[in-house]
């Protein structure tokens, strides 16, 4: 996975690329597809915008959609967190609906599974309608 590291307005420091390559690296859990990732540091000149003076943004491109997040703080690692856990909690839902529409948690049907357990041997479910049945109702013609 590659990791781009840009910045517009402001100067970055060797530890911050290397802060952001690190955590970076720790998102290929949620979607190994991740070819790469894109990190665009901004800084606002406007100093009625103090509190939101460095934006961060994150863009991965993989082989499925690509992802996009952004994070506005004080500080670049600050931002930058927040970009990145915006980032996570979207890889997670997107791994998340992918493991569930593939159909692997989907709920067995009643009659697998009782073909699996009549063809492992099991009598319990045949003694159990044994022991339940009362026999025919006898039918009446009388009528309240």
């Amino acid at each position: 996975m590659d990791v781009v590291v840009t910045s517009r307005h402001c100067e970055l420091t060797d530890e911050f690329r290397g802060h952001a390559e690190e955590k970076l690296g720790r998102l290929e859990k949620h979607d190994h597809r991740v070819i790469r990732i894109e990190v665009e540091v901004d800084m606002e000149k406007n100093p009625r915008l103090s509190d939101r003076a460095v934006r961060v943004q994150l863009t991965a491109y993989s082989k499925g959609p690509v992802m996009r997040s952004e994070g506005a703080a004080e500080e670049k690692l600050a931002a930058f967190e927040i970009a990145l856990d915006r980032m996570a909690a979207q890889m997670r839902r997107a791994a998340d609906r992918r493991r569930v529409h593939r159909g692997r948690h989907a709920p067995v049907s009643v009659s697998q599974a009782l073909a699996a357990s009549a063809s492992n041997g099991d009598t319990a479910p045949d003694e159990a309608r044994e022991t339940d049945e009362t026999g025919p109702v006898p039918a009446t013609d009388e009528r309240p």
